[in-house]
């Protein structure tokens, strides 16, 4: 979808002086009430938001105070499609998040997966703020990029990764804010880096406080884009190759057993062919004949996503990737004759609505002429050849002209990362298809993405208008509830750091689809 352009006359868009404030949080407000389509879903409104976050925000001198106040505001939308781009005006050094804080459901509760290097007390945080910006407090202040980026090199310690010692915090707030999801607490825990965050929660039993020091993140260049993670020693290398670097550490892993097993698992399946190198890559596609306990062929089928980073020429098309629909045509003409099949996607985040289109084509009945989701947008029209004029308009996808398999039974593994597309895909199949779910809660995203351009230069992204169509189910803010729940152990007791307990998940959840079509229990 395209941005929507917000400006206001008599406003300096360089100064965030209470004029700009005003501005920005009023385009934000404007923005939810014009545009923003799950409301009601939340169970909030524009009104009540205007009234306990306005003057905060106008008040909040300080650009990171200032973009926490909005922060806040964003999070009690619960829309994970939700996302704030601080201004490049007022940009500070890189953007960084606490030292890879995971969030993660378990149960009904939220936990944040803390590699244990990150934990301060008040005390030691104070101690450590002091001794990290002696003697450059006046660049630090004036917003010197080279000064932060010496502020992490002194400080960070080295890069936990997701095999990391972690400890389990089962959290309350973040910052004062109650948060409600996985998404909500990540919202909150982006901040700018040499910033503290404040977090509350159940620690080994007992209620505990942590302010953590944001000190690893993305870099950034004013104007530019976003690189990819880097931890604190190939960020301090790259902005100061001569800043001496504290030793490099060992990873470990509290628990290795889960990703070999569902290796193993896949291994001793036959692999089928038909799909690019580059397909495979961008699309995490991957298909496969699996044995049951029982005995029984399953084809298997994992999309990773619904989305590719580099494209064929550079542009992006305006229509569904040839490559991803030759390389699903093959698959699936290999796996056409089997009765039983499991759809994987765990961790599919989602991506591009015309490659959802086509993937799900192939298992929608042939008399569902369309994709059951709509997207409302805004275009420009011509009135009388001469004068633009925007209008709304409403968009669906007709079904891809594919080959229709016919599977017996239908299951897809879905978990607290699926998201997005791929909600989509498995509540238009739950609905039409007959498909079963597996797995976790999903996410929730189920509307389109709208964009802001905001007086301060920040870009705010959420759910816009549109979402699924009868006959299928909603499930914005609320996510797909399994048919199958799969249930792992509290994550401090499982002794499981978040990737790994991701991977588990997987296997659980592919295991109990394979002893389900043998008619076996979980």
């Amino acid at each position: 979808m395209g941005g929507i352009s917000a400006s206001c006359r008599g406003v300096d868009p360089n100064v965030l002086d209470d004029r700009l404030r005003t501005a920005t949080v009023d385009a934000y407000l404007c923005f939810l009430d014009a545009e923003f389509g799950g409301l009601e879903a939340s169970g909030v409104t524009v009104e009540a938001l205007r009234e306990r976050h306005r003057a905060e925000a106008i008040g909040a001198t300080d650009p990171t105070d200032f973009y926490g106040v909005l922060r806040r505001m964003v999070v009690e939308l619960g829309d994970p499609h939700a996302e704030i781009e601080e201004s490049e005006r007022f940009w500070r050094g890189p953007i960084a998040c606490p030292e890879q804080a995971r969030p993660m459901s378990a149960g009904d509760d939220l936990w944040l997966a803390l590699p244990e290097s990150s934990i301060r007390t008040t005390e030691e945080l104070a101690d450590a703020l002091e001794e990290w910006v002696e003697g450059i407090e006046d660049r630090l202040g004036a917003g010197d990029p080279e000064a932060t980026a010496l502020l992490l090199a002194r400080s960070a310690s080295p890069a936990g990764g997701a095999g990391a010692p972690t400890v389990w915090l089962k959290l309350k707030e973040v910052d004062g804010q109650p948060v409600r999801s996985p998404h909500g607490a990540s919202l909150l825990l982006t901040g700018r880096l040499g910033t503290t965050v404040v977090v509350e929660g159940v620690m080994d039993g007992a209620d505990v406080t942590l302010a953590l020091f944001r000190n690893m993140g993305k870099l950034r260049e004013p104007g530019g884009e976003f690189e990819k993670e880097l931890g604190p020693r190939k960020l301090a290398r790259l902005l100061d190759p001569e800043v001496p670097l504290p030793p490099r550490k060992l990873r470990w892993s509290s628990s290795a057993f889960s990703q070999p097993r569902v290796d193993r698992l896949l291994r001793t399946s036959a692999k089928v062919g038909g799909v690019s190198r580059e397909v495979a890559r961008e699309y995490g596609l991957e298909a496969r004949v699996l044995i049951s306990p029982g005995g029984r062929p399953v084809a298997y089928l994992r999309i990773g996503d619904f989305d590719r980073e580099v494209w064929p020429g550079g542009e992006v098309p305006n229509e569904p990737d040839v490559q991803f629909l030759d390389s699903l045509c093959s698959v699936m003409d290999s796996l056409a004759a089997f009765d039983d099949w499991i759809v994987d996607l765990t961790w599919n985040h989602g991506g591009r609505w015309l490659d959802l289109g086509t993937a799900v084509s192939f298992f929608l009945p042939e008399s569902q002429a369309q994709i059951p989701h709509a997207v409302t947008g805004w275009r420009t029209e011509m009135r009388w050849g001469i004068v633009p004029v925007m209008e709304r308009f409403s968009a669906t996808q007709l079904r891809t002209e594919v080959p229709h398999v016919h599977p017996r039974s239908l299951l897809i593994l879905v978990d607290q990362g699926t998201g997005s597309s791929a909600e989509i895909f498995a509540a238009t199949l739950r609905t039409l298809a007959g498909a079963q779910l597996i797995g976790e809660r999903t996410v929730g995203a189920e509307l389109p993405v709208v964009t802001l351009e905001a007086p301060d230069g920040s870009r705010f992204s959420v759910g816009g208008v549109g979402g699924m169509t009868e006959p299928c189910e909603h499930f914005q803010g609320t996510g797909l509830e399994p048919d199958l729940r799969v249930e792992l152990a509290a994550p401090d007791e499982a002794g499981l750091g978040p990737r790994e307990r991701r991977e588990r998940l997987r296997l659980e959840a592919l295991r109990a689809a394979l002893e389900s079509l043998d008619g076996l229990e979980l």
